[in-house]
């Protein structure tokens, strides 16, 4: 049987707070201004509990989007690397402004629709894409983790179908995910970054297109993880948060053996880095050679302009793709798999890049023009 208990609140108004304590069932309360919402209130508890469709108040009822985003930070993004940790809190706090105030609950898709909307103004179809990924992946660590599911609208993630691929992508997003660079202008950029001071710009770039690699990756590249008698590369970190081999072309072989074994400049002593960082300050010390904005500077001298770095990577799988190479062996080389894959391959991942080095070899043998 349900009790009623008479509370005072601060400003001396009367309160009623309903209590029901039932067998099977936890103790749970409820506090109203009225007696008879409280009495009503337990009527209905009562009636639930005993025709089994009662369920426990949910903990996420009335929280925030912000309260659950730090949440996700503190127990999931503080855990990651340094730069896809900073990458991804910047990205929530966007979220967060625009809708931390709002309850799990009211986090309609209409809602997701409008900020997307709002951020595509200023922002590209890809970032305001990013942001919302980041998201939904804190919404579905929540619900799998800290019971937010039954608390979301609908009982389900609402930025899913906001955030699902359109049939039509716009129009940026079309002409970078056709960014392929040609021959002509291949050989055109290897003569202009040939001619800058530090020798490793052209070798870290051309490692890049010789390998797919990403140029976080080429930066990444340690003298105990290439292995040239096998023409691999191991990468123990990627944007993944995978570690995968990538197989090696002649080229890349080449270009690694003058690395490792003629490095211009000479490398410092204290790191194991194939392209370790120039040391103009004590912030470079144990960092990789970056090399994005030399190589804008030194294209935009040459005359040439909207190629970046990643273009390489894109022209590499493009190249594989135009002469056959099994879109498996595809995958491998440019580490494109999803969590539940990279599971279930990944005592595979060495046997699985020494195909890649097979088919690299086949293709140097019968098409003279592959690179």
């Amino acid at each position: 049987m349900g009790t009623i208990v008479l509370a005072e609140s601060g400003s001396g108004k009367k309160k009623y707070k309903g209590i029901v304590r039932l067998k099977g069932y936890p103790k749970v309360s409820k506090t109203f201004l009225s007696k008879t919402d409280a009495k009503q209130w337990i009527r209905v508890t009562e009636l639930a509990m005993d025709g089994g469709t009662w369920n426990a108040p949910a903990p996420w009822k009335k929280k925030t989007v912000s309260e659950g985003i730090d949440i996700y930070i503190e127990e999931v993004i503080s855990h990651k690397k340094e730069t896809l940790r900073r990458k991804n809190i910047n990205r929530l706090n966007i979220i967060k402004r625009k809708l931390g105030n709002y309850s799990f609950h009211n986090l309609t898709e209409d809602v997701v629709r409008s900020f997307f909307d709002f951020r595509y103004k200023t922002v590209k179809w890809q970032t305001v894409l990013n942001e919302l990924n980041e998201l939904s992946a804190c919404l579905e660590w929540l619900s799998a983790r800290k019971g937010l599911g039954m608390c979301l609208a609908k009982g389900t993630n609402p930025v899913r179908v906001v955030a699902a691929k359109p049939k039509v992508l716009p129009p940026e997003k079309q002409l970078r995910l056709a960014k392929k660079i040609e021959q002509k202008v291949l050989n055109k950029i290897w003569e202009a970054l040939k001619t800058h001071s530090n020798p490793m710009l052209y070798r870290v770039a051309r490692l890049a297109y010789e390998t797919g690699l990403r140029s976080e990756e080429v930066r990444q590249l340690q003298l105990d993880r290439i292995n040239l008698d096998e023409r691999l590369a191991f990468v123990p970190q990627t944007k993944n948060g995978e570690e995968r081999y990538v197989a090696l072309t002649q080229t890349a072989l080449e270009i690694l053996r003058q690395s490792m074994f003629f490095p211009i400049p000479p490398r410092p002593e204290d790191t194991d880095l194939i392209f370790p960082a120039q040391r103009k300050d004590a912030r470079a010390a144990g960092k990789g050679y970056r090399f994005d904005a030399l190589w804008r500077e030194t294209l935009a001298a040459h005359g040439i302009s909207g190629y970046r770095v990643h273009d390489l990577r894109h022209t590499f799988l493009s190249e594989l793709k135009k002469f056959g190479v099994d879109i498996e062996v595809r995958m491998t080389q440019a580490g494109h798999k999803t969590q539940a894959m990279a599971k279930l391959y990944a005592n595979q991942a060495h046997r699985d890049a020494l195909r890649v080095v097979k088919t690299l070899e086949q293709l140097e043998k019968t098409e003279p023009d592959f690179q």
